[in-house]
């Protein structure tokens, strides 16, 4: 049987990676593994998994990476303990029985799949689902969900999302880890593209997961943490293309600001707080200019299979 280890990711959220831990036991694969990475949590979360789920190994941070450098922990664990395969799973995720199964069938079938990822729901109204695989819209620099008639079935792309996905062992030791110089957010843009060069990803619905988003419903909502990232990061993710297209990418990112700005001041108008939607402005336009600042920077070499990969 296959190895396959489940990287699960914690910040601040035992109730959440609680669930989804007890979620991988019961799924019914015997040769999966799980590993959490707690990414410096200021709770009392690291008390809690000891406590409550003492078997599951556990790997402490310093300090938060952010979802690459986390996830790049449990990964080097995962391939220096013999796994086969690298489930990487958000923590906020609920999976269900047999979902390993499917998606090690699209492995063993072929070759050159190196990456699966599968159907996600959302936990809160499970008529909608969250998209975890679809392709690279050049149109909005970004990773965009597969459109509704291609949703039910199987479907090679050229995005996965880094809500869930399992991964080959050789394509993280052939084109190394996350990219940790993006924290959260994009990493999984610029990781399906540098992937998508050599091997094939596939989305299918025979497997299903229930995912809890948390960057907020509406952009009035969206965190400061997510706002400053997801501005920043769409920059980077295409640092190394042509300059029409990066300058193009600008007045994509700066409709994108002012839309985001006229939400969350809507929201203000109709009640909500000064504070609150200062901060998330603040956060909004200082990652549009963090990230426009890199534009100017050198093309940066992705080839290397240590990329991104910081080894202390």
């Amino acid at each position: 049987m296959k190895r396959v280890t489940a990287v699960v990711l914690n910040w601040n959220g035992p109730d959440d990676t609680i669930a989804c831990v007890m979620s991988l036991r019961d799924s019914g694969h015997e040769g999966l593994d799980i590993v959490i990475v707690d990414n410096a949590s200021s709770d009392h979360s690291v008390a809690r998994f000891r406590a409550e789920i003492p078997d599951v190994p556990l790997l402490t941070r310093p300090a938060n990476g952010g979802y690459a450098t986390g996830n790049n922990v449990g990964i080097r664990y995962a391939l220096e303990h013999g796994a086969d395969f690298v489930l990487v799973v958000n923590n906020d995720v609920v999976v269900t029985r047999h979902f390993l199964e499917p998606m090690l069938a699209e492995m063993e079938a072929d070759r050159a799949v190196g990456i699966v990822t599968c159907e996600a729901k959302f936990q809160s109204d499970t008529s909608r689902l969250y998209p975890t695989g679809g392709s690279i819209s050049w149109f909005r620099g970004a990773g965009v969900m597969l459109p509704r008639r291609k949703r039910y079935q199987r479907t090679v792309v050229d995005f996965v999302s880094g809500c869930i996905l399992l991964v080959r062992r050789e394509v993280f030791e052939k084109l190394g880890l996350f990219d940790e110089s993006f924290f959260m957010y994009f990493e999984d843009v610029e990781f399906s593209r540098r992937v998508g060069q050599k091997y094939r990803m596939v989305y299918t619905p025979a497997a299903t997961v229930y995912h809890r988003s948390g960057g907020g419903k509406s952009w009035a909502g969206q965190t400061t943490t997510y706002l400053y990232y997801m501005a920043r990061n769409r920059f980077i993710a295409f640092q190394e293309e042509p300059a029409v297209y990066r300058a193009y990418l600008v007045l994509v990112s700066v409709a994108s600001a002012f839309a985001k700005s006229a939400a969350i001041a809507s929201h203000v108008l109709a009640g909500g707080s000064n504070a609150a939607a200062g901060s998330q402005l603040k956060a909004l336009w200082g990652g549009f200019l963090a990230g426009a600042r890199t534009l100017t920077d050198s093309p940066r070499d992705r080839s290397s299979p240590t990329k991104g990969v910081s080894h202390g």
